[in-house]
Protein backbone atom coordinates (compact mmCIF):
# COMPACT_ATOMS: atom_id res chain seq x y z
CA UNK A 1 0.00 0.00 0.00
CA UNK A 2 2.60 2.28 0.64
CA UNK A 3 4.68 1.24 -2.18
CA UNK A 4 1.95 1.95 -4.20
CA UNK A 5 1.33 5.79 -2.77
CA UNK A 6 4.59 6.34 -3.04
CA UNK A 7 4.66 5.46 -7.05
CA UNK A 8 2.11 7.38 -6.89
CA UNK A 9 3.54 10.42 -6.13
CA UNK A 10 6.68 10.02 -7.52
CA UNK A 11 4.66 9.75 -11.11
CA UNK A 12 2.45 12.83 -10.09
CA UNK A 13 5.60 14.53 -9.33
CA UNK A 14 7.30 13.59 -12.02
CA UNK A 15 4.62 14.74 -14.53
CA UNK A 16 4.41 18.56 -12.35
CA UNK A 17 8.09 18.43 -13.41
CA UNK A 18 7.73 18.07 -17.09
CA UNK A 19 4.85 20.65 -17.16
CA UNK A 20 6.96 22.55 -15.67
CA UNK A 21 9.59 22.66 -17.60
CA UNK A 22 7.60 22.72 -20.84
CA UNK A 23 5.98 25.97 -19.06
CA UNK A 24 9.33 27.42 -18.84
CA UNK A 25 10.11 26.57 -22.34
CA UNK A 26 7.16 28.23 -23.14
CA UNK A 27 7.86 31.53 -21.24
CA UNK A 28 11.60 31.74 -21.91
CA UNK A 29 10.22 31.81 -25.74
CA UNK A 30 8.06 34.00 -24.96
CA UNK A 31 10.57 36.22 -23.04
CA UNK A 32 12.94 36.27 -26.12
CA UNK A 33 10.13 37.17 -28.58
CA UNK A 34 9.00 40.38 -25.95
CA UNK A 35 12.85 41.24 -26.02
CA UNK A 36 13.21 41.15 -29.43
CA UNK A 37 10.36 43.24 -30.19
CA UNK A 38 11.81 45.43 -27.41
CA UNK A 39 15.20 45.81 -29.19
CA UNK A 40 13.84 46.30 -32.27
CA UNK A 41 11.70 49.22 -31.56
CA UNK A 42 14.73 50.67 -29.55
CA UNK A 43 17.21 50.73 -32.79
CA UNK A 44 14.54 52.45 -34.53
CA UNK A 45 13.69 55.02 -31.96
CA UNK A 46 17.57 55.48 -31.77
CA UNK A 47 18.28 57.67 -34.34
CA UNK A 48 15.65 60.41 -32.46
CA UNK A 49 17.35 59.45 -29.17
CA UNK A 50 20.38 60.34 -30.70
CA UNK A 51 19.19 63.91 -31.99
CA UNK A 52 17.51 64.92 -28.82
CA UNK A 53 20.21 64.11 -26.70
CA UNK A 54 22.65 65.75 -28.99
CA UNK A 55 20.11 68.99 -29.13
CA UNK A 56 20.46 68.92 -25.05
CA UNK A 57 24.28 69.51 -25.46
CA UNK A 58 25.53 72.99 -24.86
CA UNK A 59 28.53 73.07 -26.02
CA UNK A 60 30.58 76.03 -28.11
CA UNK A 61 30.60 79.26 -27.30
CA UNK A 62 27.30 80.56 -29.19
CA UNK A 63 25.64 78.67 -26.28
CA UNK A 64 27.82 79.09 -23.34
CA UNK A 65 28.33 82.88 -21.47
CA UNK A 66 29.31 83.34 -18.16
CA UNK A 67 27.14 83.67 -15.44
CA UNK A 68 27.65 87.20 -15.29
CA UNK A 69 27.38 87.97 -18.79
CA UNK A 70 23.66 86.40 -19.51
CA UNK A 71 21.54 89.52 -20.66
CA UNK A 72 17.99 90.21 -18.67
CA UNK A 73 15.81 89.39 -21.80
CA UNK A 74 16.52 87.08 -24.95
CA UNK A 75 15.33 86.50 -28.53
CA UNK A 76 14.62 83.36 -30.22
CA UNK A 77 14.69 83.63 -34.27
CA UNK A 78 12.67 81.28 -35.47
CA UNK A 79 12.79 82.00 -39.21
CA UNK A 80 15.25 78.91 -40.35
CA UNK A 81 14.37 76.52 -37.32
CA UNK A 82 12.22 74.27 -40.00
CA UNK A 83 8.65 73.26 -40.46
CA UNK A 84 6.37 74.77 -37.48
CA UNK A 85 2.69 73.90 -36.35
CA UNK A 86 0.47 75.18 -33.70
CA UNK A 87 0.87 73.58 -30.70
CA UNK A 88 4.32 72.40 -31.41
CA UNK A 89 6.46 73.48 -28.22
CA UNK A 90 10.08 75.13 -27.58
CA UNK A 91 12.36 73.94 -24.32
CA UNK A 92 14.04 76.16 -22.50
CA UNK A 93 16.73 75.32 -20.37
CA UNK A 94 18.82 76.89 -18.23
CA UNK A 95 22.01 75.03 -16.94
CA UNK A 96 25.00 75.68 -15.27
CA UNK A 97 28.47 73.21 -15.66
CA UNK A 98 31.21 73.99 -14.17
CA UNK A 99 34.56 72.86 -14.98
CA UNK A 100 34.74 69.97 -13.85
CA UNK A 101 31.74 69.08 -15.92
CA UNK A 102 32.95 70.54 -18.87
CA UNK A 103 36.23 68.27 -18.66
CA UNK A 104 34.13 65.42 -17.58
CA UNK A 105 31.34 66.09 -20.24
CA UNK A 106 28.57 65.75 -17.80
CA UNK A 107 25.19 67.36 -18.70
CA UNK A 108 25.43 70.20 -15.54
CA UNK A 109 22.57 71.66 -13.11
CA UNK A 110 19.86 72.22 -14.43
CA UNK A 111 18.07 75.72 -13.29
CA UNK A 112 15.58 76.41 -14.95
CA UNK A 113 13.32 74.57 -17.74
CA UNK A 114 10.90 75.83 -19.04
CA UNK A 115 8.01 74.98 -22.39
CA UNK A 116 6.52 77.06 -24.81
CA UNK A 117 3.81 75.83 -26.79
CA UNK A 118 3.77 78.05 -30.22
CA UNK A 119 0.45 79.16 -31.69
CA UNK A 120 0.05 81.91 -34.44
CA UNK A 121 -1.82 85.03 -34.15
CA UNK A 122 -4.10 87.26 -35.50
CA UNK A 123 -5.12 86.39 -38.79
CA UNK A 124 -4.28 82.88 -40.87
CA UNK A 125 -5.56 80.69 -43.04
CA UNK A 126 -4.95 77.00 -43.47
CA UNK A 127 -6.33 74.74 -46.58
CA UNK A 128 -7.68 71.36 -46.13
CA UNK A 129 -8.50 68.58 -48.69
CA UNK A 130 -10.55 65.08 -48.27
CA UNK A 131 -13.85 63.72 -48.49
CA UNK A 132 -17.46 64.80 -47.15
CA UNK A 133 -21.10 63.37 -46.68
CA UNK A 134 -23.31 65.32 -48.99
CA UNK A 135 -26.55 65.68 -48.51
CA UNK A 136 -29.66 67.39 -50.11
CA UNK A 137 -32.47 68.48 -48.35
CA UNK A 138 -36.06 67.42 -50.16
CA UNK A 139 -36.04 66.57 -53.46
CA UNK A 140 -35.63 67.36 -57.10
CA UNK A 141 -35.69 65.55 -60.56
CA UNK A 142 -31.55 66.49 -60.93
CA UNK A 143 -30.69 64.67 -58.28
CA UNK A 144 -31.15 60.72 -58.23
CA UNK A 145 -29.58 59.48 -55.32
CA UNK A 146 -30.59 56.40 -53.53
CA UNK A 147 -28.89 56.87 -50.48
CA UNK A 148 -29.51 60.00 -47.90
CA UNK A 149 -26.00 60.70 -48.34
CA UNK A 150 -22.75 60.72 -50.77
CA UNK A 151 -19.80 60.80 -50.89
CA UNK A 152 -17.32 63.93 -52.24
CA UNK A 153 -13.94 64.68 -52.75
CA UNK A 154 -13.58 68.42 -51.25
CA UNK A 155 -11.22 71.54 -50.72
CA UNK A 156 -11.92 74.27 -48.41
CA UNK A 157 -10.16 77.30 -47.90
CA UNK A 158 -10.84 78.76 -44.20
CA UNK A 159 -10.04 81.75 -42.43
CA UNK A 160 -8.88 81.70 -38.23
CA UNK A 161 -8.07 84.14 -35.55
CA UNK A 162 -5.03 83.03 -33.46
CA UNK A 163 -4.89 84.10 -30.13
CA UNK A 164 -2.35 85.03 -27.56
CA UNK A 165 -3.54 84.55 -24.34
CA UNK A 166 -7.11 82.58 -25.05
CA UNK A 167 -5.59 79.09 -24.85
CA UNK A 168 -9.41 77.23 -25.12
CA UNK A 169 -9.96 79.52 -27.91
CA UNK A 170 -6.92 78.29 -29.77
CA UNK A 171 -8.06 74.74 -29.06
CA UNK A 172 -11.44 75.19 -30.60
CA UNK A 173 -9.81 76.58 -33.33
CA UNK A 174 -12.92 77.74 -35.17
CA UNK A 175 -12.18 78.55 -38.86
CA UNK A 176 -14.94 80.46 -41.44
CA UNK A 177 -13.96 80.07 -45.76
CA UNK A 178 -14.62 78.38 -49.01
CA UNK A 179 -15.44 75.46 -50.14
CA UNK A 180 -15.39 73.41 -53.51
CA UNK A 181 -16.63 69.69 -53.62
CA UNK A 182 -17.44 67.44 -56.81
CA UNK A 183 -20.22 65.10 -56.05
CA UNK A 184 -22.85 63.11 -58.73
CA UNK A 185 -25.91 63.61 -57.48
CA UNK A 186 -27.89 62.73 -60.90
CA UNK A 187 -25.56 59.53 -60.94
CA UNK A 188 -24.26 60.18 -64.64
CA UNK A 189 -20.57 59.31 -63.75
CA UNK A 190 -19.42 63.13 -64.01
CA UNK A 191 -18.59 65.24 -61.10
CA UNK A 192 -20.75 68.12 -60.26
CA UNK A 193 -19.04 70.88 -59.33
CA UNK A 194 -20.41 72.45 -56.26
CA UNK A 195 -19.21 75.92 -54.04
CA UNK A 196 -20.11 75.81 -50.56
CA UNK A 197 -19.42 78.10 -47.48
CA UNK A 198 -17.53 76.10 -44.35
CA UNK A 199 -17.48 76.16 -40.59
CA UNK A 200 -14.57 73.46 -39.26
CA UNK A 201 -13.30 73.51 -35.16
CA UNK A 202 -10.91 71.60 -33.72
CA UNK A 203 -8.57 71.96 -36.05
CA UNK A 204 -10.30 71.13 -39.35
CA UNK A 205 -11.37 68.37 -37.03
CA UNK A 206 -15.06 68.82 -37.36
CA UNK A 207 -16.45 70.49 -40.79
CA UNK A 208 -19.88 71.62 -41.59
CA UNK A 209 -21.56 73.77 -44.70
CA UNK A 210 -23.97 74.41 -47.24
CA UNK A 211 -23.30 74.17 -50.66
CA UNK A 212 -25.14 75.03 -54.25
CA UNK A 213 -24.78 71.93 -57.14
CA UNK A 214 -23.79 74.07 -60.47
CA UNK A 215 -24.66 70.97 -62.01
CA UNK A 216 -28.28 70.15 -60.45
CA UNK A 217 -29.09 73.17 -59.47
CA UNK A 218 -29.76 72.14 -56.07
CA UNK A 219 -28.43 73.16 -52.80
CA UNK A 220 -26.88 70.70 -50.13
CA UNK A 221 -25.75 70.33 -46.19
CA UNK A 222 -22.69 68.24 -46.05
CA UNK A 223 -20.33 67.37 -43.12
CA UNK A 224 -17.16 65.90 -42.17
CA UNK A 225 -14.61 64.22 -39.53
CA UNK A 226 -11.10 64.06 -40.25
CA UNK A 227 -7.64 63.51 -39.44
CA UNK A 228 -4.40 65.02 -39.88
CA UNK A 229 -3.07 65.77 -43.12
CA UNK A 230 -0.04 68.07 -44.49
CA UNK A 231 -1.18 70.90 -47.17
CA UNK A 232 -0.39 74.46 -47.45
CA UNK A 233 -1.78 77.44 -46.31
CA UNK A 234 -1.88 81.11 -47.41
CA UNK A 235 0.43 83.29 -48.02
CA UNK A 236 2.49 81.00 -50.06
CA UNK A 237 5.08 78.72 -48.36
CA UNK A 238 3.54 79.02 -44.82
CA UNK A 239 3.32 74.99 -44.15
CA UNK A 240 -0.13 74.25 -42.44
CA UNK A 241 -1.05 71.02 -40.83
CA UNK A 242 -4.51 70.62 -41.92
CA UNK A 243 -6.79 67.60 -41.10
CA UNK A 244 -8.34 65.69 -44.19
CA UNK A 245 -11.54 65.06 -44.09
CA UNK A 246 -12.82 61.43 -43.83
CA UNK A 247 -16.70 60.56 -42.46
CA UNK A 248 -17.06 58.76 -39.03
Amino acid sequence: MVSATAFAASANAQKLYTDFKACNAILQADVKLVSGVYYAVANLLQPMQSNATAAQQLTGSVFDVNINQIPPKGYIDLKYSGNRQNGDEIEIKLVTRSKDDIAKNQPGLTLDDQIIEMQQISFYSESTIGVILASPPGSSSQVTLKNKFQFAPSGSLVVKFGSRTNRFWNTVNPGVGFNISTPDFNLDGTPDVSYAGVFTLFHNSVSAGWAYNTKTSSQFWFFGLSRPFTTFGLPPGMLITSPAHIPG
